[in-house]
């Protein structure tokens, strides 16, 4: 139960970043083009809401590829590169591909969604929008039930009510004693019109009504209503229903002052009047996912729309909201964090480790790393190594140490073991822990191994039977701090500080004064 709320949290926080951004743009879009036809606006505002729910689950599927799928990675080893004399310059051991480093912002989401959704609040959040969704849903079915029942009052129109409105449409024309006017049914269409409209006045109404039906708004009003109900707590589906309301009402209005051979001014002027009396008088009707009808609250804006002439033409208006809806989509699919997998290894598979162990033996084999614990390890006493785990880092230290080995006054240690844990929201795939001596690094460990979002992962670098002095670092274990230095992600995003082939790194600037755990005790 724990995993589908986390699994419901994470899919609910991303529809929510990326509607966020979407509804930035469409915002944008529709300030960058005020007199494009209301129709053009109306479908962009759907077209938004559609892509907030359908990108994320899309492009979080397409980051959980397996790996294979993704472009090559330079192969890394768990190799143990030294500085000669334990200072910084070249190193001792074959050179490693560097990693691109580049500040994501996205990997800081994925890991705040991560921990929302992995969090103990995760079943109550998820609990919370189940019952708020369906009792907005209840709501929804309570209205629809309530218009089924007043089916029974409404009668077909007579021939002089259908000539007065123009109606030539095979579409049932319907009249009410008090509700209306509105178009009705997601797959048998109907219109209804109000019987207290004068003769003048049906027409336009009409023409308002036959507009909804030809572009199937009542169903389109349905699904975004549904998806409002069903994602309630995401703001961007309650601004950009309204934003789609208001634009296809908009729409529908100047078909409905559309008369040919009338003035444009006149026929507006006289269907304002029509809008008015519906305004005074009212449709009857509580708001549905099931009828399209008039809205009273924006009656004023409504009207100013009818006669507002464009300034010139719609292009560079048009293409303008494209340019910035684009940048919209491509805002949104940058945030939409992974999906965090349910049950990845974090060690790779045999066949990998042992060309990997192959590979450190051939290169460096006085520093080759090892994972299953075939060499045997130093004799000198266990100590304790002190880390830092700078912000942002995909893998996090929670303990290291090494065995120190004393011979008179001079120290150095072997046989290093750190721990991680991955706390963010995507597989690390390859990185780098550095060993640091006086504010300069002395030696570091690349690996390639799996690190499952959730999951430890305990990196060992035994000394070899035989060897004193590679694979040893010259320093006491109280003179060396640990860190997290570079890592690279399934999906190929880089963080961490950029090595070059066969150069030491710099110690990373934000380390100092930043270090948010460091082990404490001096022996073990």
């Amino acid at each position: 139960m724990s995993a589908i709320a986390a699994a419901a949290v994470h899919a609910l926080v991303s529809i929510a970043l990326a509607g966020a951004v979407l509804a930035a743009g469409v915002a944008l879009a529709l300030r960058a083009a005020p007199f494009l036809h209301p129709r053009l606006r109306y479908l962009v505002a759907v077209a938004a809401v559609l892509a907030s729910v359908a990108l994320p689950p899309v492009i979080a599927g397409m980051r959980d590829a397996p790996a294979a799928a993704l472009p090559a990675v330079p192969e890394r080893t768990g190799t143990l590169h030294l500085a000669p004399g334990g200072d910084p310059g070249q190193s001792t051991s074959a050179s490693v591909p560097a990693l691109p480093v580049l500040a994501d912002v996205r990997e800081s989401i994925a890991a705040a969604v991560a921990r929302v959704a992995s969090g103990p609040a995760a079943p109550w959040i998820a609990l919370v929008w189940l019952a708020g969704a369906a009792g907005l849903l209840a709501g929804e079915c309570r209205a629809h039930l309530r218009l089924r029942a007043r089916r029974r009052r409404w009668r077909p129109a007579d021939a002089e009510l259908r000539r007065r409105a123009g109606w030539a449409s095979p579409v049932p024309l319907f009249v009410d004693a008090e509700d209306g006017p509105f178009a009705v049914g997601l797959l048998r269409r109907a219109v209804v019109l109000p019987a207290w409209l004068d003769g003048d006045e049906a027409a336009p109404a009409a023409r308002h009504e036959l507009d909804h039906v030809r572009w199937r708004d009542p169903l389109v009003h349905a699904l975004l209503r549904a998806l409002r109900a069903a994602l309630w707590p995401c703001p961007h589906l309650w601004y950009l229903e309204r934003v789609a309301h208001a634009e296809r009402e908009a729409a529908a209005d100047r078909a409905a002052a559309a008369l040919p051979g009338c003035d444009r001014r006149e026929a507006a002027a006289s269907y304002a009047a029509v809008l008015l009396r519906v305004a005074a008088r009212g449709t009857g009707l509580r708001p549905s996912f099931s009828a399209v009808h008039h809205a009273a609250g924006a009656l004023e804006q409504r009207i100013v729309r009818l006669f507002r002439q464009p300034a010139g033409s719609t292009l560079p208006a048009g293409l303008s909201a494209a340019l910035v809806i684009g940048a919209g989509v491509a805002c949104a699919v940058a945030v939409v964090p992974p999906r965090r997998a349910a049950a990845a290894s974090s060690t790779p598979p045999p066949a990998t480790m042992a060309a990997a162990r192959a590979e450190r033996e051939a290169h460096a084999p006085g520093a080759a790393a090892s994972t299953d614990g075939e060499r045997p390890a130093a004799a000198g006493a266990q100590k304790r190594l002190d880390f830092a785990n700078l912000p942002g880092a995909p893998l996090e230290i929670v303990s290291a140490t090494a065995v120190e080995l004393r011979e008179g006054d001079a120290a150095r240690i072997a046989d290093p073991v750190v721990t991680l844990v991955n706390r963010r929201g995507e597989t690390v795939s390859e990185f780098a822990v550095a060993f640091i001596r006086d504010g300069r690094v002395t030696a570091a460990i690349s690996d390639t191994s799996n690190v499952a979002p959730g999951a430890s992962y305990t990196l060992r670098l035994p000394l070899l039977p035989g060897e004193t002095e590679a694979g040893t670092i010259h320093a006491p274990a109280a003179d060396v701090l640990v860190t997290v230095l570079e890592a690279r992600t399934s999906s190929g995003r880089a963080w961490g500080t950029h090595t070059r082939p066969g150069i030491m790194p710099a110690v990373p600037a934000a380390l100092a004064g930043r270090v948010t755990r460091r082990a404490r005790e001096g022996t073990r």
